[in-house]
């Protein structure tokens, strides 16, 4: 839930950075971004700070290494722009605006789904179980 809640958020800084480019929305932009950055840092080296899988560091898989990269380039692209002030000035017209809302909520509606569908692997389901694995009992040795 924390990586849609996350989605959601990025997606509407997006628009709004869109819209105006305040000075207050690319900080935070920088901020917000490099602390998901230090938290996925976190997590695949010292692993998860909270949680009953606390201090067992996470795989680093391709989805989320490309994610970090991006989010890595988001900071970058805010210190830029708070760099050389070009905050404040509008960026486009209302097609730049209702086309960055359209795939906003095209991007937000796809992870959402994404995330809702997901089923874990037969190694992080609990007790590391296969769904509908049954047990079998142990072989009679006198038989």
């Amino acid at each position: 839930m924390f990586f849609v809640a996350l989605a959601w958020f990025q997606t509407l800084w997006a628009i709004l950075v869109v819209a105006t480019l305040h000075r207050l929305l690319l900080l935070l932009g920088a901020v917000g971004n490099g602390a998901v950055v230090a938290l996925w840092a976190v997590t695949r080296t010292s692993g998860i700070p909270l949680g009953p899988n606390a201090g067992v560091p996470e795989a680093a898989e391709t989805v989320d290494v490309l994610s970090t990269v991006f989010e890595i380039l988001v900071v970058l692209g805010c210190l830029f722009l708070l760099y050389r002030g070009t905050a404040g000035r509008y960026l486009g017209g209302r097609r730049v605006l209702v086309g960055t809302l359209a795939l906003g909520l095209v991007v937000v509606s796809l992870t959402s789904g994404a995330v809702a569908t997901w089923t874990p692997h037969a190694e992080e389901q609990v007790g590391g179980e296969q769904p509908g694995h049954v047990e079998e009992p142990p072989a009679d040795e006198h038989a």
